[in-house]
């Protein structure tokens, strides 16, 4: 029973950081009023890098004093180990390459389309962006073998296409602004889907090494404060390639809104502290972008085994556009009708519902025997350690050496996670494994 509490308190915080990004578009209209789109970006990151870096600093600090041991406590020369560690999952690129790219073309991109659809064609055309990107995501997701194509699956993605048309028709009709009726807007609104599905899908490829998990198992705040300083970075360097990107923009001509946002963004540059010092800067800043992204990475670090991390994100994903169309109603007088609001409300309970029925379909849990020449069993328990699907690992006598838990959430995801994770054991003279149905009976 407590382990449900803990992941229902989990998965309820993680909801918590998709209604304060669904807040945005509130703060950010009034900024508009004054400020250019892109200096306001530049400062929601440049803000948000210097907050988190200051954290990693005091936090520092206070490991140095409570950890007597040199070698155990959290250094600088640890963080830049992990700057120039290679990372895995991302074509082995150094971590510091991994998180510019993120910077660059997932969270600079998603956000500087996000905010001039906002500016331009209002929030509830805009919200069209989250469920394109719910619908990409999935497919790759099918189409690199991380998800079965399951009646439920296809109910969820049915659901989500008829939503969007049914928003991106409705919002048109009634829509006060000429330009939302582009053809430029509905490009718009896709490429930012788009770009959102690079940094959802991107932002999660960073398991940590095998030497970080054993600085983890010597000092626990290690994990904390890796989440910080990758945040810091990653805004840090979103907010590094900024003006040249526009300065090179700037030199040539796309068209007038954003000829114009790239002119207020220089013409303004010197102002970009009053944003920061503004009221609804300061929402927009530490309310809804500080707090939500924290919670993001550190519900991401910190997630249980024992269920999907991407499983849950993909749930409460929904919230963002909800929010950003009651928003747009009640307080930035967008015109949408209440018989469609609910319709919609219904569709997205059903999205919900039929994403949490697809993904605990075809949950498989399986329990994999391993028979490992002995000099190298340590070194196969410490690799099997870092594998995602694995739950627990644990080693035993007998006719096996090691005991493996793993929960994958396909039959092609079975398939790879043998092929490429335990085919690849050092050592391995031969294994066995059992699936186990998920109708299991537990005793209160």
């Amino acid at each position: 029973m407590a382990g449900k509490s803990s992941i229902s308190k989990r998965i309820a915080i993680l909801g918590l950081s998709n209604i304060l990004w669904g807040l945005i578009p509130w703060p950010a209209s009034n900024l508009f009023k004054d400020y250019s789109s892109l200096l306001i970006i530049f400062t929601r990151f440049m803000f948000m890098s210097f907050f988190l870096l200051l954290i990693v600093g005091i936090l520092l600090i206070i490991d140095r004093i409570k950890v007597k041991d040199k070698n155990k406590s959290i250094n600088l020369r640890k963080l830049i180990q992990y700057l120039k560690s290679r990372n895995y999952e991302f074509f082995k690129f150094p971590q510091w390459a991994y998180l510019l790219i993120v910077g660059i073309f997932g969270l600079n991109s998603m956000t500087i389309l996000f905010f001039l659809a906002l500016k331009t064609i209002g929030v509830i055309t805009t919200s069209i962006g989250v469920l394109t990107s719910l619908v990409i995501v999935t497919a790759i997701n099918w189409g690199r073998g991380k998800e079965e194509m399951t009646k439920f699956k296809v109910l969820y993605l049915t659901t989500l296409i008829g939503a969007t048309f049914i928003l991106g028709y409705i919002s048109q009709v009634y829509s006060i602004s000429e330009s939302s009726v582009s053809f430029g807007s509905i490009v718009l609104v896709l490429i930012y889907g788009i770009a959102l599905s690079f940094f959802v899908i991107t932002g999660s490829t960073d398991k940590m090494s095998l030497n970080e998990f054993k600085i983890v198992k010597e000092n626990p705040r290690y994990q904390l404060i890796r989440t910080f300083f990758k945040l810091g970075m990653l805004g840090f360097f979103s907010a590094l390639v900024y003006i040249p990107s526009l300065f090179l923009m700037s030199k040539f001509h796309f068209n007038e809104q954003i000829d114009s946002e790239i002119t207020l963004f220089f013409t303004h540059l010197s102002d970009w502290w009053k944003i920061a010092l503004n009221f609804d800067g300061i929402i927009l800043i530490i309310v809804c972008t500080l707090i939500p992204y924290v919670i993001y990475y550190i519900m991401a670090a910190n997630w249980p085994k024992h269920t999907s991390f991407n499983l849950w994100v993909g749930v409460m994903q929904l919230i963002e556009p909800l929010i950003n169309i009651i928003i747009g109603i009640t307080l930035l007088n967008e015109v949408f009708p209440l018989s469609w609001l609910l319709i919609i409300i219904f569709l997205f309970g059903i999205a919900i519902f039929t994403r949490y029925l697809s993904e605990t379909e075809t949950q498989i849990f399986a329990i994999f025997l391993l028979k490992i020449k002995p000099q190298f069993q340590l070194a196969a328990m410490q690799k099997a350690f870092t594998i995602k699907p694995v739950k627990e690992v644990s080693h035993m006598i007998g006719d096996y050496d090691i005991f493996l838990d793993t929960q994958l959430h396909s039959s092609q995801a079975l398939n790879k996670f043998i092929q490429q994770d335990i085919l690849t054991l050092p050592g391995l003279i031969r294994y066995d494994f059992l699936i186990i149905t998920n109708n299991i009976l537990e005793k209160d």
